[in-house]
C-alpha cells in the first residue's frame, strides 16, 4: 500500500473525528437528563478535541505554509484536558460543582498564553523559520518550560483524580462508572508520556516528532469515538443519571451501612447537631461535602426516613436517656424537650407519641 493511500486514509480518519467532535459539542448540551455540569464538561472536551484536530487537519492538507499563524497557536488547548478530567471525576465522586473559585486552575493556561505571546505576534515567515529549526533539533527554552509545566500539571490532575476515584470506590462500592473514569485517567497518563517523549526527542535532535503527533491525533480521535459510543450504549454512566447515584448503591445494604452513611451517623453522634432546632439538611450537607439532594437520597436509602425524621429520631433518643435517668425529676419535660432540640413542647409530644406509641409522662411512669 503506497504512502499516499495511507496518508489519505489517515486524513479521512482525522476529518471524521473532527466533524464528530463538533457534533458532540452540539449534542451534549441538548440532553435533558443527568448532570448539567457533566454534560457541559463533555461538550467543552469535545470542542477542544475538535479544535485541536482542526489544526492537525490543516497541517496535513494545506500545510503551515498557507496558514503560518496556526503554528503552536492551539497548544494551550492541551492545558485544559487535565482540569476538565479532574472536574468531571470530582463531580461524579463528590458532587462538587465547578464554581468561580476554581478559576485558579486556569493559571497554567494563562502562563502558556502569556509566555508565548511574543512568538504569536511575529510575522508568518519567522514562525516557519522556527519550525524548520525545530525539525533540525533546535528548541526554544520557553518551549521546554511549557512542556515541563504541562507534564507537571497533568501529573497533578492525574493523581488528584485517581485519589478521588479510590476514595469514592472505598466509600460507595465499585460502580460501573469507575471503569470509565479509569480509562480517562490512563488516557491522561498517555498524554503525559507523549509530552515527555516529544521534549526528549526535540532536545536530542531526533526526527521523531511526526510519530508523537500521530499518536496525539490517534488518542484524541479515540476519545471522541469513546464519547460517541458511550453516549449511545451507557448514557446513564456518562451523564450521571440517578440510578448511578449513591442512592442506587445505598439501598443494597440492608443490615450494614456504607462508609458514607456511617460517617454521617458518626458526625451526628459526635457533634449532636440535632440539638439546634434550626439545623437543616443544607448545613449537614455542607459539613459532610455532599449536595442536599445526594444526602436526602442517602438517608432515605439507608434508614427509610426523611432528614427531619432522622433528626427527630435522635432527639427522641436523647430525650429518652434523660427521661430514664435517676435525675429526671430535677428537670421538667419541657426543658428536656428543648435540650434535645425540639422547638416546642407540642412538637415534642407529637413526635414522641408517633415514634414511641406513648406520651413522655407515660414513658417515665413505665
Amino acid at each position: 500500500m503506497s504512502s499516499d493511500v495511507l496518508s489519505i486514509a489517515w486524513i479521512s480518519i482525522v476529518a471524521y473525528s473532527t466533524i464528530q467532535g463538533y457534533l458532540l459539542f452540539i449534542i451534549f448540551p441538548t440532553q435533558t437528563k443527568g448532570s448539567k455540569q457533566a454534560r457541559a464538561l463533555l461538550a467543552v472536551t469535545s470542542l477542544l478535541c475538535a479544535i485541536s484536530l482542526t489544526e492537525e487537519l490543516l497541517k496535513e492538507t494545506v500545510g503551515y505554509e498557507t496558514f503560518p499563524h496556526m503554528i503552536f497557536a492551539l497548544d494551550s488547548v492541551w492545558y485544559f484536558f487535565g482540569p476538565i478530567l479532574f472536574f468531571y471525576i470530582r463531580l461524579h465522586c463528590t458532587n462538587q460543582h465547578v464554581t468561580w473559585r476554581d478559576s485558579w486552575h486556569a493559571i497554567p493556561i494563562l502562563w502558556m498564553v502569556l509566555s508565548t505571546m511574543e512568538f504569536y505576534i511575529q510575522p508568518g515567515y519567522y514562525k516557519l523559520h522556527y519550525l524548520n529549526l525545530m525539525d533540525g533539533g533546535y528548541t526554544h527554552p520557553i518551549h521546554n518550560i511549557n512542556m515541563i509545566i504541562f507534564s507537571v500539571q497533568s501529573v497533578f490532575y492525574m493523581i488528584s483524580s485517581w485519589v478521588l476515584l479510590n476514595q469514592s470506590r472505598a466509600a460507595h462500592g465499585n460502580r460501573p462508572m469507575h471503569v470509565w473514569m479509569k480509562q480517562l485517567i490512563f488516557g491522561q497518563g498517555f498524554i503525559i508520556i507523549m509530552s515527555l517523549f516529544s521534549v526528549f526527542s526535540l532536545n536530542a535532535g531526533m526526527h521523531l516528532i511526526p510519530w508523537s503527533e500521530y499518536l496525539y491525533e490517534f488518542w484524541v480521535s479515540g476519545l471522541l469515538l469513546a464519547f460517541f459510543l458511550k453516549s449511545i450504549r451507557s448514557p446513564k454512566e456518562l451523564y450521571f443519571l440517578r440510578n448511578t447515584n449513591l442512592a442506587k448503591h445505598a439501598h443494597r445494604a440492608t443490615n450494614k451501612v456504607t462508609a458514607a452513611y456511617e460517617e454521617l451517623l458518626g458526625f451526628i453522634s459526635d457533634n449532636k447537631p440535632y440539638r439546634d432546632p434550626e439545623y437543616d439538611i443544607q448545613s449537614l450537607a455542607k459539613e459532610l461535602g455532599y449536595s442536599k439532594n445526594q444526602l436526602n437520597k442517602m438517608i432515605k436509602a439507608h434508614s427509610g426516613l426523611s432528614f427531619r425524621d432522622l433528626m427527630n429520631q435522635h432527639r427522641v433518643e436523647e430525650a429518652k436517656v434523660r427521661l430514664n435517668s435517676s435525675q429526671s425529676r430535677q428537670y421538667t419535660i419541657e426543658s428536656i424537650a428543648y435540650d434535645a432540640g425540639f422547638g416546642s413542647l407540642a412538637t415534642f409530644y407529637r413526635v414522641f407519641r408517633r415514634m414511641e406509641g406513648t406520651t413522655p409522662k407515660s414513658f417515665i411512669q413505665s
